[in-house]
Protein backbone atom coordinates (compact mmCIF):
# COMPACT_ATOMS: atom_id res chain seq x y z
CA UNK A 1 0.00 0.00 0.00
CA UNK A 2 2.61 2.26 1.03
CA UNK A 3 4.52 1.52 -2.49
CA UNK A 4 1.94 2.57 -4.45
CA UNK A 5 1.49 5.69 -2.58
CA UNK A 6 5.23 6.62 -3.12
CA UNK A 7 5.16 5.58 -6.96
CA UNK A 8 2.01 7.41 -7.45
CA UNK A 9 3.76 10.44 -5.61
CA UNK A 10 6.44 10.10 -7.88
CA UNK A 11 4.32 9.75 -11.19
CA UNK A 12 2.35 12.89 -10.40
CA UNK A 13 5.03 14.92 -9.72
CA UNK A 14 7.13 14.13 -13.24
CA UNK A 15 3.59 14.43 -15.04
CA UNK A 16 3.38 17.95 -12.99
CA UNK A 17 6.43 18.70 -14.36
CA UNK A 18 5.51 17.27 -17.98
CA UNK A 19 2.86 19.70 -18.43
CA UNK A 20 4.81 22.70 -16.81
CA UNK A 21 7.43 21.81 -19.74
CA UNK A 22 4.53 21.42 -22.50
CA UNK A 23 3.50 24.94 -21.23
CA UNK A 24 6.67 26.34 -21.32
CA UNK A 25 5.89 27.95 -17.40
CA UNK A 26 8.29 30.14 -16.23
CA UNK A 27 11.35 28.46 -14.32
CA UNK A 28 12.34 30.97 -11.80
CA UNK A 29 8.74 30.38 -10.13
CA UNK A 30 9.69 28.81 -6.94
CA UNK A 31 7.03 26.15 -7.35
CA UNK A 32 7.80 25.45 -10.96
CA UNK A 33 11.38 25.14 -9.61
CA UNK A 34 11.17 23.37 -6.78
CA UNK A 35 9.35 20.15 -9.22
CA UNK A 36 12.42 20.58 -11.80
CA UNK A 37 14.59 20.29 -8.56
CA UNK A 38 12.89 16.74 -7.41
CA UNK A 39 13.04 15.47 -10.69
CA UNK A 40 15.85 16.63 -11.99
CA UNK A 41 17.67 13.87 -11.28
CA UNK A 42 14.90 11.05 -12.96
CA UNK A 43 14.63 13.04 -16.18
CA UNK A 44 17.90 14.74 -16.96
CA UNK A 45 19.72 11.51 -18.02
CA UNK A 46 16.60 10.38 -20.08
CA UNK A 47 16.69 14.20 -21.70
CA UNK A 48 20.75 13.65 -22.86
CA UNK A 49 20.10 10.65 -24.26
CA UNK A 50 16.86 11.41 -26.63
CA UNK A 51 18.06 13.70 -29.40
CA UNK A 52 15.17 14.95 -30.83
CA UNK A 53 13.38 17.92 -30.09
CA UNK A 54 9.97 16.42 -28.60
CA UNK A 55 12.49 14.62 -26.25
CA UNK A 56 13.08 17.25 -24.15
CA UNK A 57 9.70 17.52 -22.97
CA UNK A 58 8.31 14.21 -23.01
CA UNK A 59 10.74 12.40 -21.42
CA UNK A 60 9.33 13.26 -18.16
CA UNK A 61 6.64 10.56 -19.36
CA UNK A 62 8.96 8.11 -20.59
CA UNK A 63 10.61 8.26 -17.20
CA UNK A 64 7.19 7.88 -16.04
CA UNK A 65 6.25 4.35 -17.81
CA UNK A 66 9.76 2.89 -17.02
CA UNK A 67 9.68 3.76 -13.06
CA UNK A 68 5.99 2.18 -12.97
CA UNK A 69 7.44 -0.73 -15.11
CA UNK A 70 10.35 -1.36 -12.65
CA UNK A 71 8.06 -0.85 -9.74
CA UNK A 72 5.57 -3.28 -10.83
CA UNK A 73 7.92 -5.68 -11.67
CA UNK A 74 9.39 -5.83 -8.46
CA UNK A 75 5.68 -5.84 -6.71
CA UNK A 76 4.74 -8.75 -9.16
CA UNK A 77 7.69 -10.56 -10.34
CA UNK A 78 5.10 -13.54 -10.97
CA UNK A 79 3.12 -11.69 -13.70
CA UNK A 80 3.78 -11.62 -17.26
CA UNK A 81 5.54 -8.96 -19.37
CA UNK A 82 2.44 -8.36 -21.42
CA UNK A 83 0.83 -7.45 -18.63
CA UNK A 84 3.16 -5.72 -16.42
CA UNK A 85 3.32 -3.55 -19.59
CA UNK A 86 -0.52 -3.23 -19.80
CA UNK A 87 -1.09 -2.85 -16.19
CA UNK A 88 1.69 -0.21 -16.01
CA UNK A 89 0.09 1.93 -19.02
CA UNK A 90 -3.34 1.71 -17.40
CA UNK A 91 -2.02 2.57 -13.95
CA UNK A 92 -0.31 5.85 -15.70
CA UNK A 93 -3.43 6.94 -17.07
CA UNK A 94 -5.28 6.38 -13.74
CA UNK A 95 -2.53 9.11 -11.95
CA UNK A 96 -2.51 11.55 -15.01
CA UNK A 97 -6.64 11.71 -15.04
CA UNK A 98 -6.23 11.98 -11.30
CA UNK A 99 -3.22 14.90 -11.89
CA UNK A 100 -5.77 16.74 -14.20
CA UNK A 101 -8.57 16.53 -12.16
CA UNK A 102 -6.93 17.93 -8.90
CA UNK A 103 -5.28 20.25 -11.44
CA UNK A 104 -8.70 21.67 -12.42
CA UNK A 105 -9.92 21.98 -8.69
CA UNK A 106 -6.95 24.21 -7.93
CA UNK A 107 -7.98 26.09 -10.73
CA UNK A 108 -11.49 26.74 -10.09
CA UNK A 109 -10.51 27.52 -5.98
CA UNK A 110 -7.86 29.82 -7.31
CA UNK A 111 -10.13 31.58 -9.47
CA UNK A 112 -12.28 32.47 -6.47
CA UNK A 113 -9.53 33.87 -4.66
CA UNK A 114 -9.58 37.91 -5.62
CA UNK A 115 -5.88 39.64 -5.42
CA UNK A 116 -6.11 43.26 -6.37
CA UNK A 117 -2.68 43.00 -7.78
CA UNK A 118 -3.92 40.75 -10.08
CA UNK A 119 -6.83 41.73 -11.60
CA UNK A 120 -5.18 45.02 -13.16
CA UNK A 121 -5.50 44.84 -16.56
CA UNK A 122 -2.23 45.26 -18.93
CA UNK A 123 -4.51 47.33 -21.82
CA UNK A 124 -6.53 49.80 -20.08
CA UNK A 125 -8.23 52.57 -22.04
CA UNK A 126 -6.16 56.45 -21.14
CA UNK A 127 -6.90 59.69 -21.86
CA UNK A 128 -4.65 61.44 -23.93
CA UNK A 129 -3.27 64.81 -22.28
CA UNK A 130 -1.91 66.74 -25.36
CA UNK A 131 -4.56 67.98 -27.77
CA UNK A 132 -3.73 66.31 -31.02
CA UNK A 133 -6.47 66.58 -33.29
CA UNK A 134 -8.88 63.60 -34.29
CA UNK A 135 -10.32 60.95 -32.18
CA UNK A 136 -12.05 62.42 -29.49
CA UNK A 137 -15.66 61.62 -28.76
CA UNK A 138 -17.33 64.03 -25.92
CA UNK A 139 -14.57 66.32 -25.80
CA UNK A 140 -12.46 63.01 -24.15
CA UNK A 141 -9.59 62.10 -26.39
CA UNK A 142 -8.85 58.07 -26.07
CA UNK A 143 -6.30 56.15 -26.40
CA UNK A 144 -4.41 52.97 -26.19
CA UNK A 145 -1.73 52.76 -23.39
CA UNK A 146 1.44 50.93 -25.14
CA UNK A 147 3.99 50.95 -22.60
CA UNK A 148 4.34 48.10 -20.43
Amino acid sequence: MLITIFITLIQALLLIRFHLELARVNALIEPVNTIRKLTNPLVMPVKRLLPWAWAKTTAAIGVVLLITVLALLLLFPQAGPFNILISSVLFVISTWLMVLQYGMFLYVIGSWIQIPALQRSWWRPRRQRSGSGGGTHGGKNLAVDTKY
